[in-house]
C-alpha cells in the first residue's frame, strides 16, 4: 500500500489472517485478525476474533484473504471448495449482521461461516467493526 493511502481509498488493504493453528484442537487457535489502516487513526488498524471464522477460513483452503480496491455495487466474497467467487450483496445492503447471516445461509443452503459488515460499515462509521458469528467483532 502506497504511503499516505487514504484509508477508505482503493489503494488500502484489508487483510483477513489465521495463526498456524487455525483449524486444529489447540486452544485459542480459533482467533482471525483483521488488519487494515484504521479510518479513524489513519495507522495501522489491528482487530481479532474467536468464533468459526478463522477455522473455517483456514478449512477453506486459505491462510488468508487480502481484499483490495472498492467495488461499484454491493458484493461478498463467497469461498467454497477452495474457489472464491465474488457475489451481488444489492439485496443485504442495510440489513443488520444477524439477518445478515440468515439470508445468507438461507440462500446458500449450507452451513456457512459468515464475516460481515452492518449498516455502520456501509455508512463508512470511522469505527465500525467487522462481525462474524453474528456477535463476535474484530
Amino acid at each position: 500500500m502506497p504511503k499516505g493511502a487514504d484509508p477508505l481509498g482503493p489503494e488500502n488493504l484489508l487483510i483477513f489472517m489465521t495463526g498456524p493453528l487455525a483449524g486444529t484442537a489447540s486452544a485459542s487457535a480459533s482467533r482471525y485478525s483483521a488488519v487494515t489502516k484504521s479510518p479513524l487513526t489513519g495507522i495501522w488498524g489491528h482487530g481479532n476474533s474467536g468464533g468459526s471464522f478463522g477455522p473455517a477460513l483456514k478449512r477453506s483452503g486459505y491462510d488468508g484473504i487480502i481484499l483490495k480496491g472498492i467495488s461499484p455495487e454491493p458484493v461478498y466474497l463467497k469461498i467454497e471448495d477452495g474457489k472464491a467467487e465474488l457475489r451481488d450483496a444489492k439485496h443485504l445492503w442495510g440489513k443488520a449482521v444477524p439477518e445478515t447471516e440468515d439470508l445468507i445461509q438461507e440462500e446458500s443452503g449450507k452451513n456457512f461461516t459468515i464475516a460481515s459488515i452492518g449498516p455502520a460499515g456501509e455508512n463508512l462509521v470511522r469505527y465500525a467493526a467487522i462481525m462474524n458469528n453474528k456477535h463476535r467483532a474484530a
